[in-house]
């Protein structure tokens, strides 16, 4: 017998519930399943890196010169110090280079630190979209970025919407999507480009009165503003779009009250 999915577990939630209210056969049908289930892929160029040579590697390169990155954003730290190495960091300062490692000073004044080079290129990234019901409004829900992400977590996520704005009396559905990523392992410009990339892939399954992507875990004002601006553009009534998503900075058409 083959476990319970994390989608049949939350819905039997919704089957106690329905069974308290005598919820109609053909209703209880309808909101069993979402309308919708949308798997699709997105691909983009990643940037080289620099990765943290162990000590005893590092001591080989002991003879290697230290470079001088001069431009102030020719590295890009992330959160478990591998650093992105943009391509403008090599049109100034003085780089060395052996073997495909480099050395690079020490923070706060402490001895250079070795780095091997890590080759960036293409890679592909699995995207959702979920859309559960429309009866009472266009669906409504978060575009989370995490590694963890799944066709069953978004369905029960997107279920949840429905509830969630039904309760609240709000003229939505439910909805909920994303990207199987971790932010945190990539660089702003790879975002941008991911992000718009998935809103390309997007557009034709959403829009003000479809289905209104939100934030989530992952993702916030500048990525849904990021996301805007790939839906609109080309679009001669562009400012007419600005509900396609919510969640962005008040200054382009979002809400006052959060971040």
């Amino acid at each position: 017998m083959s476990p319970r999915t994390i989608y049949q577990e939350g819905m039997d939630v919704f089957e106690e519930a329905a069974d308290l209210v005598d919820l109609d056969p053909r209703v209880r049908l309808e909101l069993e399943q979402p309308d919708f289930e949308h798997i699709f892929y997105v691909t983009t160029t990643l940037q080289d890196r620099l990765v943290q040579m162990a000590p005893e590697d590092a001591v080989r390169h002991e003879d290697l010169p230290v470079s001088d990155i001069c431009d102030p954003d020719g590295l890009e730290p992330l959160f478990d110090g591998t650093l992105i190495l943009s391509r403008g960091a090599l049109r100034s300062g003085s780089i060395a280079t052996q073997k495909g490692v480099l050395r690079l000073p020490g923070a706060n004044g402490g001895p250079p630190v070795a780095y091997r080079i890590q080759r960036g290129g293409p890679q592909r990234f699995k995207g959702y979209r979920v859309q559960h019901n429309q009866a009472r409004g266009p669906y409504k829900g978060g575009l989370r970025f995490h590694p963890a992400v799944s066709l069953d977590l978004f369905k029960l996520l997107a279920a949840e919407m429905t509830w969630k704005t039904a309760i609240a009396d709000v003229p939505f559905g439910g909805g909920k999507g994303g990207l199987q990523i971790d932010p945190r392992r990539y660089g702003r410009a790879e975002l941008e480009h991911l992000s718009t990339r998935f809103m390309f892939k997007l557009k034709g399954m959403i829009g003000p009165t479809v289905d209104i992507p939100a934030p989530d875990i992952g993702t916030n004002p500048e990525v849904m503003a990021w996301m805007l601006r790939q839906y609109t553009d080309g679009e001669h009534e562009r400012h007419m779009l600005r509900g396609a998503v919510t969640g962005k900075d008040v200054r382009i058409g979002g809400s006052e009250g959060r971040n």
